[in-house]
């Protein structure tokens, strides 16, 4: 492979017709003087340029950005409807039902994915769908679409019960998972998701 200069140079002749006659002109892009845009200095991005002019393939492969670590962070506004305080929800007992009976056997279900290595804490019964103090605002069509068998004409009491007794709407998670830095309270939903496949992506 030819060798390649680190500085990129074009240049651009031209001729104009004036009262005078005709005249010629011309000028010179260069990399060294501060045009870096690669359409301005005649270069196919994805494309190497040797002294000649030759233009040749660059390495699909290069560069590579190395394993790093990035911090994130999420900050927005909730805005919740009226509800009642979560210890006076009637509902409260359905939910307590559904985890009792259904603790024995449970395994994180992002554990149950990339293993439970990557997991911390106890298990704990998570809302995947709708919180308790999201309900009263919940659109009954739109939840119909994804959980036919909620009716489009659906009442806030009728979702609300859904919500804390429906197997569709209950998710094992270890505390990590559920509330800690990997938490489906905690992470983006694109981060949540991606850690099911990718083992150890959020610490």
């Amino acid at each position: 492979m030819s060798s390649l200069n680190t500085v990129t140079e074009y240049q651009f002749n031209f001729s104009v017709n004036g009262p005078q006659g005709e005249s010629d002109g011309g000028f010179i892009l260069t990399s060294l003087a501060g045009v870096t845009d690669t359409i301005a200095l005649g270069q196919r991005p994805g494309l190497l340029h040797d002294p000649n002019g030759a233009q040749t393939m660059a390495d699909p492969e290069s560069p590579v950005v190395a394993a790093h670590a990035q911090t994130e962070s999420h900050r927005y506004t909730m805005h919740f409807p009226d509800h009642a305080p979560r210890a006076h929800d009637p509902h409260y007992a359905a939910f307590e039902a559904y985890r009792r009976h259904h603790r024995e056997g449970a395994v994180c279900f992002v554990g149950e994915r990339v293993g439970t290595r990557h997991c911390a804490g106890s298990l704990e019964l998570h809302h995947a769908v709708l919180e308790f103090a999201t309900a009263n605002a919940a659109d009954p069509r739109a939840l119909h679409r994804d959980f036919p068998e909620i009716s489009e004409t659906a009442t806030v009491e009728e979702v609300a019960t859904w919500l804390e007794s429906s197997p569709g709407e209950f998710r094992w998670l270890c505390s990590f998972h559920h509330r800690g830095h990997g938490g489906a309270h905690t992470a983006s939903h694109a981060d949540w998701t991606a850690q099911l496949y990718v083992p150890g992506l959020i610490s």
